[in-house]
């Protein structure tokens, strides 16, 4: 097998033609050189970069805590006017709402269906007691035609015209019939009278004044409205929860570091927090936590969630306002040099 070498041809000889490279030619061709030179090593530079950071730099997240309290209805009824909305402040005792009661309604169901029963048997006995009081009538001028007819008798006796026996027939039709009478008006007052159906309407009454009673709910201190549970219109149970409120006077500050870079942190140590505003506070590490617990998830990210972290607790220097609950921040730790 024969091999031959060819001689390579002249770069600056074209078609026969000797032609010579320019400096700013020479200069192109060195920066494509550079531009390709970059592109092909960028995946490693990038991958010593991000190794260096995390060596030398850790960043952290941290949000800030408050220590919150639940608003819960005091009776059972119906939401009105309730359309505050998570994210909202609120003053102490500042009205939130009205609750309108329903704690007797069954009670008032039931005291209704007695009303329509007592009605319905006071129209059943109309009939009855329009007889007895023809009968009361007719019994009381009995009464009266006996009563005369037994001292017309009692006077006879004295002059001997009447026995004893007549006297004593007499007396006893008066007293029968005097029972008689008694007995109508017993009956009178049962069937007659409408004292219960009153007394029922009444309770009824008194009932539906305290079913339609307004409850105005307020709020016993103030705070931010982290969370809605419920919303205007709704009907609620006694002790259901309505709202849940942070107190911005109690806020903490918390970051939250992996347990491998947990060494990193010491106690009384200044670190920077840095808000999403740009805002940036001295603060120093007050309190470290011994055990790990699981991120919260508005920390979470894409490429990092379910977390198992070490929490540690920070102080400020100075007091920022309008914080609010679970507002997030950045701090820098030191790297291991």
């Amino acid at each position: 097998m024969k091999i031959s070498f060819e001689k390579k041809a002249d770069p600056t000889v074209v078609d026969g033609m000797k032609i010579s490279y320019g400096a700013g030619k020479r200069a192109a061709q060195r920066l494509r050189w550079l531009l390709v030179l970059a592109i092909v090593s960028s995946p490693l530079l990038y991958f010593v970069f991000s190794v260096s950071y995390n060596i030398l730099v850790v960043v952290v997240p941290g949000q800030v805590r408050m220590t919150t309290y639940t608003v819960v209805s005091p009776v059972t009824g119906v939401l009105q006017n309730f359309s505050h909305a998570p994210g909202g402040m609120l003053a102490t005792q500042q009205p939130i709402g009205n609750l309108n009661s329903l704690a007797h309604e069954e009670k008032i169901a039931s005291l209704e269906a007695r009303k329509e029963f007592l009605a319905e048997q006071q129209a059943k006995t109309q009939q009855v007691e329009a007889s007895q009081k023809k009968l009361l009538a007719s019994t009381r001028q009995s009464l009266s035609a006996l009563s005369a007819e037994l001292a017309q008798i009692k006077t006879l006796m004295s002059r001997g015209a009447a026995t004893q026996t007549e006297y004593t027939a007499a007396r006893l039709r008066l007293e029968a019939r005097q029972m008689e009478l008694k007995q109508i008006k017993k009956t009178l007052l049962f069937t007659g009278g409408d004292i219960e159906l009153k007394r029922t309407q009444v309770e009824i009454d008194a009932l539906r004044a305290e079913f339609n009673q307004t409850h105005a709910l307020k709020t016993p201190r103030a705070g931010q409205i982290i969370k809605k549970h419920v919303v205007d219109g709704q009907f609620v149970m006694q002790g259901t929860h309505l709202l849940e409120i942070a107190l911005p006077e109690t806020a903490s500050f918390e970051i939250y570091v992996l347990p491998k870079h947990y060494d990193r942190i010491r106690l009384g140590e200044e670190l920077t927090l840095a808000f999403s505003d740009g805002k940036k506070v001295k603060g120093w590490v007050s309190g470290l936590s011994l055990t790990a617990e699981k991120r919260p998830a508005s920390l979470d990210t894409q490429m990092s969630t379910n977390q198992v972290v070490m929490p540690v607790t920070l102080n400020i220097e100075e007091p920022i306002e309008n914080l609010t609950y679970g507002a997030p921040f950045n701090v820098r730790l030191r790297g291991i040099f």
